[in-house]
């Protein structure tokens, strides 16, 4: 083989080795992403992960570590629990209520709910038995009786604690005894009466229930997590988000605010957002152009999310004239203080325009103006005076609050 062979060779390996590789390193750093958002998360965010554990589902842990800012993380955890409630028509979550008490009850108990104890308990509740066996022929044992467990009927199960440190673990009968004796000589029949009978009462219905098959069985259904809900609710939650791709740079909006009146006790919120008609793209289909956005808001208040958003704007090219034309927005807010974050997507140009904004909601007592509505197929608002650009009002949206809905209509005076 002469040198230019060899050389063309041993590319075409690297690149064989290099494309059998890409694979392995995607779950890698996809794990090293995971550990730094952990380590990045704050601590109270970090044991509500951990109290949740066996509810959540991974598509939901990934896009709960996405999120950027509390109030986000607040409002998805009260999502969280709204869609696993099994009676939503009543005003108590008791499933949540449950599943809290006895997260801090297994935390007090057994100091961490991430051994077979505590997932027992977090799935069936409190046994009618538990019985702590303290024999010194043996490592630490308890046995667990269930009369009606809520998913597998009557159990007694055994946890052991191997090496006397660290978790107790679910005994199978796999395991044999030998794995219950502290020494390789230890007999079972040298402990005490009682501990004895606890042990051979385990022992004997592990054997009585169908032998290794059917005691596991068992132990699968005891184990068994709740049925998670459909993901729908996190791409609608997702949607609503004033978060973008971390691959995407934004540029700040212009962003306006005014109260031109109240709409019954609430104050009428406008905002403005000023477009630059040059760096706006126009999508074109056969000799008609529009530009087309997706407004997203997020309204704050002590912390939480208050109030959240999404407007769609369709807007004809006829219908922009000058260097600038505004999207005005409205939202009902009582008097108080909010922080406004906003996200503006332009869909033809791909680009992100971001505004964030803290306001004072003022008692306004005048009702706004009633202006008389011309209705059109394209969501547009011109203002009287013909110097001023256009104010394109959205044509379509979607919100969790009922006061958009006057907003969302279009008019032309």
């Amino acid at each position: 083989m002469n040198g230019n062979s060899y050389s063309r060779s041993l590319v075409a390996l690297l690149v064989l080795a290099t494309l059998a590789l890409a694979p392995l390193a995607a779950p890698v750093d996809a794990a090293k992403k995971t550990k730094e958002q952990l380590a990045n998360l704050p601590a109270k965010y970090r044991l509500w992960l951990h109290s949740v554990d066996l509810l959540i589902t991974k598509e939901e842990k990934r896009a709960f570590l996405e999120l950027g800012k509390d109030y986000q993380r607040d409002a998805f955890i009260e999502r969280f629990w709204t869609f696993r409630d099994p009676y939503p028509q009543t005003t108590r979550n008791e499933f949540k209520e449950r599943w809290i008490n006895r997260s801090e009850e297994a935390l007090s108990m057994f100091g961490r709910l991430d051994e077979d104890r505590s997932r027992v308990f977090l799935l069936n509740g409190t046994p009618e038995a538990r019985i702590e066996v303290k024999c010194t022929e043996l490592w630490p044992i308890e046995v667990w009786y269930y009369r009606r467990s809520e998913n597998a009927g009557e159990v007694l199960l055994m946890f052991f604690q191997k090496g006397g440190l660290g978790p107790f673990r679910i005994w199978y009968p796999t395991d044999g005894t030998g794995d219950l004796l502290r020494f390789p000589s230890g007999d079972i029949s040298a402990c005490g009466l009682n501990d004895l009978d606890t042990i051979s009462a385990a022992l004997n219905y592990a054997g009585r229930v169908g032998g290794v098959m059917g005691y596991s069985t068992i132990l699968g259904s005891l184990l068994q997590t709740p049925e998670p809900p459909s993901g729908e609710w996190m791409s609608t939650f997702h949607a609503y988000s004033t978060e973008i791709p971390e691959d995407v740079e934004a540029v700040d909006a212009a962003l306006k605010i005014e109260y031109p009146g109240r709409h019954q006790s609430r104050t009428v919120v406008q905002g403005i957002i000023s477009i630059e008609t040059e760096e706006a793209e126009v999508s074109k289909l056969s000799e008609f152009g529009s530009y087309n956005f997706i407004l997203t808001g997020e309204v704050v208040r002590d912390e939480k999310l208050f109030d959240s958003f999404r407007y769609q704007f369709n807007i004809p090219e006829s219908d922009v004239t000058g260097d600038k034309f505004p999207l005005v927005f409205e939202r009902y807010l009582r008097p108080g203080d909010y922080l406004m974050n906003l996200k503006l997507e332009d869909l033809n140009a791909k680009e992100f325009y971001l505004a964030s904004k803290e306001i004072s909601v003022p008692v306004v007592e005048h009702l706004k103006p009633v202006t008389p509505k011309t209705p059109r197929p394209h969501a547009s608002w011109r203002r009287p005076t013909p110097p001023s650009p256009p104010a394109i009002r959205p044509s379509r949206s979607s919100s969790r609050e009922a006061s958009c809905r006057p907003a969302c209509s279009a008019w032309t005076p």
